[in-house]
């Protein structure tokens, strides 16, 4: 799936949705469906004619296509269609990670009105998943409307905007959500975290037969405090193949993550991973996590 380049193709993509006395945000992730939250019909009886679709001062009606209210999502299939349409990742929620929306807060806004600002934090406990940060956001005015809006980072859509919360926004993350989208047959991207063990190495694990006299004595090294380790050898050897497979006996032992510059068939360059950008990111992401 591409990233998004410029506002212009959120804005195209985004709609607002009523439901008699309701209203919320939405937005077309294919040429005519659109996810957005549940709660903006949420009663026994939906009736389909009476859900109205806006966008650009087109105006078209919808129907219910499927809703999980445990999750407060659902999805609308539309009459009309959209040239634009807004790419979904699965991916971790990195704090402190810039993010953007455009929605319609206000009754009768024509206009959408965009918000950016920071992740604030997980949460656990609730429906929605992350809290956002807005400086566009205060705790006296109510943001209802923004309710099904997409939570942009990096040129993708990672979660959806479920609730006011003060002057934050809470919102369900399409990593959570991921299971309603496969059975509906939407797509959406995983990313590949840093953090990961790379899988050309996870495979050839599964092939190989363990050196476990070097990785006991690999071991007995890492328990001996303030050292450091170099272990050597030539070329096709097993260094990194070694290092990715230890996995400490000793529970006093964490692992707090495996960094390789070559790997076996690798999609990137090794110029990007010896860069000083690339590592400070791998690295930010253990530090969250």
């Amino acid at each position: 799936m591409s990233n998004i380049i410029e506002p212009s193709q959120i804005q195209n993509s985004i709609v607002t949705i009523e439901y008699k006395e309701n209203r919320g945000t939405g937005f077309f992730i294919t040429q005519d469906v659109i996810l957005t939250a549940f709660h903006t019909f949420f009663e026994l009886e939906i009736d389909n004619s009476k859900i109205i679709v806006s966008k650009n001062k087109h105006v078209f009606n919808g129907k219910i296509l499927s809703y999980d209210d445990q999750l407060d999502i659902c999805l609308i299939k539309t009459e009309g269609s959209s040239d634009s349409h807004l790419p979904l990742q699965s991916t971790n929620i990195i704090i402190n990670e810039d993010w953007q929306t455009f929605g319609f807060p206000n009754q009768g806004e024509q206009q959408a009105t965009k918000f950016f600002g920071t992740i604030s934090h997980e949460e656990s406990l609730e429906r929605y998943d992350f809290i956002l940060n807005s400086e566009e956001i205060e705790s006296n005015y109510d943001y209802g409307g923004l309710s099904g809006a997409p939570v942009i980072c990096n040129g993708k859509v990672i979660g959806v905007i479920l609730k006011q919360i003060d002057d934050k926004l809470g919102a369900i993350s399409i990593d959570k959500i991921k299971d309603y989208l496969t059975i509906q047959n939407i797509d959406f991207e995983f990313e590949v975290s840093h953090t990961d063990l790379p899988s050309q190495f996870t495979s050839e694990i599964t092939r190989s037969v363990k050196n476990y006299s070097l990785l006991e004595s690999l071991e007995d090294a890492v328990l001996k405090k303030g050292n450091w380790i170099l272990m050597t050898g030539s070329p096709g050897s097993g260094k990194s193949l070694n290092i990715a497979s230890f996995l400490p006996q000793n529970e006093t032992i964490s692992i707090i993550g495996k960094y390789f510059i070559k790997i076996p068939n690798d999609d990137k360059p090794k110029s990007l991973r010896i860069s000083r950008s690339f590592f400070l990111k791998w690295l930010e992401e253990h530090i969250v996590f």
